[in-house]
């Protein structure tokens, strides 16, 4: 029996594809799971999809996906705050520096106490700056 009991879904899918490590069927089980327009898990597929076409290299996808999920995350500081520090991420991969620091700062503003913020932040100042000498001026 699957770790993800009964209730099947595209969703539950995806996280089973991911802990077998077959994760070329994340993206499509997410996608179906969104085009199921009453799906509970909108915010985690939305998450989950938009971190696989980060890890992929989508571009525009990747940012599309990211964010829907922090519009949608309110309050969910978690999922808010991560999706910010992927974005962030992201737009220093397509040298968008100012983005990418008002994700970082943002993500900072919704969860002050997570250290993935500042450690995401520092690994991208530091590549940018000490590696390729761009980033600050």
């Amino acid at each position: 029996m699957s770790v993800f009991g009964l209730f099947r879904s595209r969703y539950s899918e995806a996280c089973e594809a991911v802990v077998e490590s077959d994760y070329d069927k994340v993206i499509d089980c997410c996608t179906k799971e969104l085009d199921n327009g009453k799906t509970p898990y909108k915010l985690e597929a939305l998450f989950l999809r938009g971190t696989f076409r980060f890890l992929y290299g989508y571009g525009d996808e990747t940012l599309a996906d990211l964010n829907a999920a922090i519009s949608l995350a309110g309050d969910n500081k978690a999922y808010k705050a991560t999706a910010l520090i992927k974005r962030g991420s992201y737009y220093a991969l397509v040298d968008q520096h100012d983005k990418c620091i008002e994700s970082f700062d943002e993500a900072e503003r919704t969860w002050p106490d997570n250290c993935d913020v500042y450690h995401h932040r520092g690994q991208v100042i530091y590549a940018n700056f000490y590696i390729v000498g761009t980033f600050l001026k």
